[in-house]
């Protein structure tokens, strides 16, 4: 058996201390050391009483995950504070929500402190770390959930900041203004590589459409249940035309009718970068299925198309069933929920119906 291990950390307060192995197993970490311990094996949980948590990933190196577990079987006499201070310095997965007003100094504390951090879920006012995202070097996923959030603020410091990869906007409000400066920030971003946004107009399209004719490192965009119609979907359109590096684009939960179907259709004969274009719960009719159905006997690249639950009847689903003769690429043509009715008559096994 490995000798026990020594590890030595300060508090916040400056004050050394020194544990060693002496609690814990190697390997997985018995239940019994904290009752509120959830030791799955995917994932586990740590519960603090000031009611924000960590979710401590398989990941994170054992040693600090041990140290966590120390700090809090050792000193229970600590208050929330420290103890929220401690453990979100050395996790990799940190939530910030339901922080107490006098509990934030202590848990922005732990943000500037942890080399672990990779991903940071913000359900509140992100003024307190906007400094965090902007400088941290180890932070790879963000995820915000705040209607008030400063749009502007939050653009500069994605400017700046060179890890984060994975970018989701939940209940954001977009208006004119920041969406053009958001989307200036993704034409010289160069490290982002998924994007969700919602609250997105045909405004918001637009701005994101012109920064996707710049932008050469996103993969995905993802701007399900929005409010995006014919205009918007038809700008995206015009920059797939130019983009090379988007895979996945998902529009699904829109209002996109046929004239956006067909733009985006026509943009497939020209782009060779997209394996998967969702359009599920739209407008869409026979005449947007049969321009679909030109573009896939020229496109190689396309591996999935959701069309689902649009208003396609069997004139456009034979048509398209007929394109797949030709297209050998595609892997799956999502026809669900459709005005189809004679689906015998679809021959191929790629279609869903």
């Amino acid at each position: 058996m490995s000798q026990p291990r020594t590890i030595r950390v300060s508090d916040m307060t400056g004050k050394e201390y020194v544990f060693t192995d002496e609690y814990l197993l190697y390997g997985d970490v018995k239940d019994a050391l904290h009752p509120q311990l959830d030791t799955k094996p995917l994932r586990r949980q740590l519960v603090l009483a000031s009611s924000s948590y960590a979710i401590i990933e398989d990941d994170t190196p054992l040693p600090q995950y041990d140290l966590k577990l120390y700090l809090l079987i050792k000193e229970p006499e600590w208050t929330s504070k420290q103890q929220e201070a401690v453990v979100t310095a050395s996790c990799s997965c940190v939530v910030f929500r339901d922080i107490l007003p006098g509990d934030i100094e202590a848990f922005v504390w732990g943000l500037d402190h942890n080399e672990f951090i990779r991903s940071l879920y913000v359900y509140m006012n992100i003024n307190p770390i906007i400094h965090i995202i902007r400088q941290s070097t180890f932070l790879r996923r963000l995820f915000i959930e705040n209607t008030a959030i400063n749009i502007s603020s939050l653009s500069d410091a994605l400017r700046e900041n060179k890890t984060i990869d994975e970018l989701t906007l939940q209940n954001v409000l977009f208006n004119d203004k920041n969406i053009q400066d958001f989307s200036d920030m993704i034409s010289e971003n160069t490290t982002l590589r998924y994007l969700k946004m919602s609250h997105v107009n045909d405004n918001g399209a637009i701005s994101l459409a012109e920064s996707l004719g710049i932008n050469t490192s996103l993969h995905t965009l993802d701007l399900s249940q929005n409010n995006i119609t014919d205009d918007g979907a038809m700008s995206l359109a015009e920059s797939l035309k130019i983009n090379t590096t988007l895979i996945r684009l998902y529009l699904s939960d829109n209002e996109i009718t046929d004239d956006g179907a067909i733009s985006l259709a026509e943009s497939l004969g020209i782009n060779t970068s997209i394996r998967r274009l969702h359009l599920s719960h739209n407008l869409i009719t026979d005449d947007g299925a049969i321009a679909f159905a030109e573009s896939l006997g020229i496109n190689t690249s396309v591996l999935t198309l959701n069309l689902a639950r649009n208003r396609i009847s069997d004139e456009g689903a034979i048509v398209l069933d007929d394109s797949l003769r030709k297209n050998t690429s595609i892997v799956k043509l999502n026809l669900k929920g459709n005005r189809i009715h004679n689906k015998y008559a679809l021959l191929s096994s790629r279609i869903t119906t």
